[in-house]
């Protein structure tokens, strides 16, 4: 009778657990999905609410006069002024998305400070919120 030596025979390896993540965490993000989107909802309205102050100063000075009270492309949502924002550089710089932000801002509320920026901040407490979440990636 053979006997079998130690080298030819198949080593046996301790079987160890496999254990799964709760469906509470993200396949992305480290943690809950409810904490991350907790924190980034408190990112943003922490912003929103920084920025605050600024919704009844009226339209700045800086670029405020040339980029909405003075921007004939932002007054409606007509096929031109959305050709003419996408085709073309305004004041020099191309910024389309931020020119269809004003569209937006216009048709809602006019010529309206408060409109633009309440706008403003709540884009910035977004950002803030989507800032914090690729962070934590």
């Amino acid at each position: 009778m053979a006997v079998a030596s130690a080298r030819s025979a198949p080593k046996k390896r301790p079987h160890k657990s496999v254990q799964r993540k709760s469906s509470s965490y993200s396949a992305v993000l480290r943690g809950p999905w409810e904490l991350n989107t907790g924190i980034a909802f408190l990112f943003a309205a922490a912003t929103a609410a920084l920025y605050a102050g600024d919704l009844h100063v009226g339209f700045f000075n800086t670029d405020d006069p040339r980029y909405v009270v003075g921007n004939p492309w932002i007054r409606g949502f007509t096929w031109e002024h959305v050709w003419r924002v996408l085709s073309n550089p305004y004041n020099l710089n191309y910024s389309p998305l931020h020119l269809l932000s004003y569209m937006l801002d216009y048709a809602l509320g006019g010529l309206s400070a408060y409109a633009f920026h309440l706008s403003s901040n709540l884009w910035a407490g977004i950002v803030a919120g989507f800032v914090y979440l690729v962070a934590h990636i």
